[in-house]
C-alpha cells in the first residue's frame, strides 16, 4: 500500500499538472479570441501579451519581431518595471540573435553575469532584468521569419517553469 507522503506529493504533482494545462488552454483561448476579433497584428500582440503577463504575475515583459525587411528587431509590445513603454526598431544583437539562429529557447538565469557574453546592449528605455526567457516562435511571414520573445523579470526562473 503507498505512503501517505507518496500519495500527497503525486496529488500535488497532478495538480500542478492541470494548473500548467490550464495556463496554456487560457493562452490559446485568449489567442483565439484575439484572432476572432482582431483584424489587426497589434491587437493580437495586446491580447497574447497581456495573457502572458498574467501568467507570470505581471512580470515585464517585450514581444519582438524580426522584421524580413530591414533586418531590424521591433517591438511591438513591452512592459519594463511595470509600465508600457514603446521601443523603436533595434539591430538584431545579443540573446535576440542567438535565438534567432539556433531557434531554440534560450533561459538566462543570471542577467547580470551571463547577458555581456552575448555582446548585448540594453534596450533603450528598459532596465536590467534579474533573469529571462527567450522563446522563439517562428512562423512564415512574406518569406520571413518572426521570433516573438519575452523576457519576464521577476526572480530567476526554475527549470520546471520552461
Amino acid at each position: 500500500m503507498p505512503d501517505i507522503d507518496e500519495v500527497l506529493l503525486e496529488n500535488q504533482r497532478l495538480t500542478s499538472e492541470v494548473d500548467q494545462r490550464k495556463a496554456e488552454l487560457a493562452v490559446i483561448s485568449s489567442v483565439q479570441q484575439a484572432l476572432a476579433s482582431e483584424l489587426n497584428m497589434q491587437g493580437i500582440y495586446d491580447a497574447v501579451g497581456d495573457k502572458i503577463r498574467e501568467i507570470f504575475r505581471n512580470g515585464d515583459l517585450d514581444i519582438r519581431i524580426l522584421n524580413p525587411n530591414t533586418g531590424l528587431v521591433e517591438f511591438p509590445y513591452v512592459y519594463d518595471q511595470g509600465e508600457r513603454i514603446f521601443v523603436g526598431p533595434v539591430p538584431l544583437g545579443g540573446p535576440s540573435r542567438h535565438v534567432v539562429n539556433t531557434r531554440e529557447t534560450l533561459l538566462i538565469g543570471d542577467m547580470e553575469a551571463e547577458f555581456p557574453k552575448f555582446g548585448a546592449t540594453l534596450v533603450p528605455g528598459t532596465g536590467m532584468e534579474k533573469s529571462a526567457l527567450y522563446v522563439p516562435l517562428v512562423a512564415k511571414v512574406n518569406s520571413g521569419e518572426v521570433p516573438v520573445t519575452p523576457m519576464p523579470t521577476t526572480s530567476p526562473f526554475v527549470l520546471r517553469q520552461v
